[in-house]
């Protein structure tokens, strides 16, 4: 702001002095000795300078990446580059002259025609406002159609559409929704549109503005209604001696094909250009002349062909040296030749790394290695079993023979008795089972005692 203020009091400042007093001290202040508010002088001759430049850089990083952006096209910097401009909106209004802004994004870039764009309806706004010196009775009407509104839907456009009329600044938008004109903070641009207008007339929209539009039309149409109008059929509601009628329908003529010559076209283009427009090259050669360049086109400079130094030849290390840039190299053998040297080698330089350092290869070092022995075995002679005595193995207190006296005991064996001995044996044996089988079970059987065979 502060920048901008100070371009002011100085005539013949352009946009392009932005970028140029945050960062050039001499043009500063050249543009600081025109200044005379008080404010925007203490701004720059104190706080600016006083501002450490890491900060500082920080601070104008922002403005420098917008509007060297929105600089970065020549388009758009050969317009706002100059000093004067050779339109007077002013005058065009209360003349009833034709403006074609052309914003393409295709051309310039979405953010460039957006930025272009809003600068040309604040400029028409502003030249609008002037009228103020005008009677009202004698302000011509004057109409500004904007296409693809929404990407110039700022809240410049409310302050147009609430305060303009007086002015006589009839305003024609073009969008695709109504949901277009809102943002995610403000819907000021969409209530300002449907609060200022008078006549409505609607042709076959979507559901989403259907249900919209259908709160201007109730009870008469519904969103049945407004979704399915075929071509060329319209609901309409007029406002008439400040009343508004009641909602109707109506039909409407197809659209009307109007033939353009392509001479007559380029008659107006170059009339156009012969009193409004000035040649590129002196718009740029001006802007060069401001920027400290001159009319001298910039030039790279001459590229110096720097010379090859030599390889300088060690004494341990005599490899081939190249040649030089003054001296052309010539072969003294073919490189397959059975006579000539080996490449890369000389009788001064060692033949390996290792001999290099002094170290001999592992193969000339077996003879002179001392032969490691393995040392002899030591037989392992496993400890002897202790005894074991007959009073730690039988228990002092008890007749009964213990498990580790059993376990050394020999075993005695017994040599096989006779057929009639086994049968004795196997009948008290098979006796026992039977008396087993026949004893009836009691409590002590229940709780888990089985009797002993």
């Amino acid at each position: 702001n502060n920048a901008i203020l100070a371009l002011l009091d100085n005539p013949g400042s352009t946009l392009l002095g932005v970028q140029r007093i945050l960062v050039d001290k001499e043009y500063r202040k050249q543009i600081l000795s025109h200044v005379k508010d008080p404010i925007v002088l203490a701004f720059w001759t104190q706080e600016y300078e006083q501002y450490d430049p890491r900060f500082r850089n920080e601070a104008i990083a922002p403005i420098q990446n917008k509007v060297g952006q929105f600089l970065s096209s020549s388009l758009i910097r050969n317009i706002v580059g100059q000093p004067s401009s050779t339109l007077n909106l002013y005058d065009a209004m209360n003349q009833e002259k034709l403006i074609l802004v052309n914003v393409s994004k295709g051309r310039i870039g979405e953010d460039n025609s957006q930025l272009l764009g809003a600068m040309v309806i604040t400029k028409l706004q502003l030249a609008a406002m002037e009228r103020v010196r005008i009677a009202e009775e004698e302000r011509k009407d004057f109409y500004l159609y904007v296409d693809e509104f929404q990407n110039f839907a700022t809240d410049s456009f409310a302050s147009i559409l609430s305060e303009a009329r007086k002015y006589r600044l009839n305003l024609v938008i073009a969008h695709q929704y109504v949901g277009q004109l809102v943002t995610d903070t403000s819907t000021r641009v969409r209530d300002a549109v449907f609060g200022n207008v008078g006549t409505l007339v609607v042709f076959r929209v979507g559901a989403g503005d259907a249900e919209f539009l259908e709160k201007e039309f109730t009870p008469e149409v519904t969103i049945e209604d407004l979704v399915g109008l075929p071509n060329y059929n319209i609901y309409l509601k007029l406002m008439i001696d400040q009343v508004r009628s009641r909602p109707f329908s109506a039909n409407t003529l197809p659209p009307l094909a109007v033939e353009v010559s392509a001479d007559a076209m380029k008659h107006i283009i170059d009339a156009s250009r012969s009193t409004y427009a000035r040649k590129r090259v002196d718009v740029e050669d001006e802007m060069n002349r401001w920027s400290g360049f001159g009319s001298t086109p910039v030039v790279a400079a001459p590229r110096i062909a720097e010379k090859r130094p030599e390889t300088v030849p060690h004494n341990r290390d005599r490899r081939v040296v190249p040649p030089n840039d003054n001296k052309s190299f010539v072969r003294s053998a073919p490189i397959n030749s059975p006579t000539s040297k080996p490449p890369f080698i000389s009788a001064a330089r060692p033949q390996s790394i290792l001999e290099g350092r002094g170290i001999k290869p592992i193969e000339h070092q077996k003879e002179s290695l001392p032969v490691l022995k393995p040392p002899p075995a030591v037989p392992v002679t496993p400890p002897a079993p202790k005894p074991i005595s007959l009073s730690t193995l039988r228990s002092s207190n008890s007749q009964e023979e213990s498990p580790a006296l059993r376990r050394h005991r020999p075993v005695e064996k017994k040599s096989p008795g006779s057929v009639a001995e086994l049968r004795s044996v196997l009948k008290g044996v098979l006796a026992k089972r039977d008396q087993a089988k026949a004893v009836p079970k009691s409590d002590s059987w229940q709780a888990g005692e089985r009797v002993k065979l």
